[in-house]
């Protein structure tokens, strides 16, 4: 048996001091962030094994977390470079659990005999990310991890066979123009602009038509973006960029 502890004497997300306890619910919240503490736990326990009991000491500020013995198989040796490696991308907590379960599942299917185990954690990133629409990029985790974008999108169509993921739900072209507007400099004015003008544009590909509809914002608004530079922010091709541009004037 092993004891985990998290210290909740301050907000593990934001660092705020300003941490209060739910007697109802029995757990601590962050009063400035709105994070409940008690979301760390699905995290430990996809990393160290299944939780026995989980115990609150309010005047300490305190959560004990009772694990049923630590698996010390070759699967969690494995597993090793999961668990350290995922602290460098910034993630939600249960994003980083969900990835940390999927992960060890294509562990214990070999699949790391097929890409390794960074390409793996890259893929299961992305999906997971984009599926609960959160704008994370291939080149974000080609900055982070080396992993190339060609490997991570190869090994996550392995995934989604292997692991029966759900197929991908595009995040918001919002979120991406959002992204986007940000990358290049600009403020939310384009962004806004943008938004509105991706309303007319007809093309299915989420990143094609975030950054269209930047560069048709961006002329009427009389800014001077460059397509190789709008292309390289929004991770497309510039030759994909001036095809779907044809016809359309600045």
């Amino acid at each position: 048996m092993e004891v985990f502890y998290i210290d909740a004497s301050k907000c593990t997300e934001c660092g705020s001091a300003k941490v209060g306890f739910n007697e109802k619910r029995s757990e601590f919240f962050c009063r400035d962030c709105g994070f409940v503490l008690m979301d760390s736990i699905p995290v430990i326990e996809a990393t160290h094994g299944k939780i026995e009991r989980v115990m609150v000491n309010p005047k300490e500020k305190k959560i004990a977390v009772v694990i049923r013995g630590i698996l010390k198989d070759k699967t969690e040796k494995k597993m090793s470079v999961f668990y350290a490696e995922i602290k460098k991308f910034s993630l939600p907590k249960y994003i980083e659990a969900e990835v940390l379960v999927l992960a060890k599942k294509a562990v214990e299917l070999k699949l790391t005999m097929s890409y390794s185990k960074l390409e793996i954690l890259c893929a299961l990133i992305y999906h997971l990310c984009r599926r609960e629409s959160i704008p994370v990029m291939l080149r974000d985790l080609e900055k982070t991890y080396g992993c190339s974008k060609k490997r991570v999108l190869k090994s996550l169509k392995l995934l989604r066979e292997k692991l029966a993921l759900n197929e991908i739900i595009e995040a918001g072209v919002e979120s991406y123009i959002i992204r986007i507007s940000s990358d290049l400099g600009y403020n939310g004015e384009l962004a806004t602009k943008a938004i509105s003008v991706a309303v007319g544009v007809n093309i299915a590909h989420v990143l094609l038509k975030a950054a269209v509809a930047v560069w048709i914002a961006g002329g009427e608004l009389g800014l001077k973006i460059k397509k190789k530079e709008l292309a390289r922010v929004a991770g497309i091709s510039e030759a994909a960029l001036r095809k779907n541009l044809a016809g359309k004037a600045k």
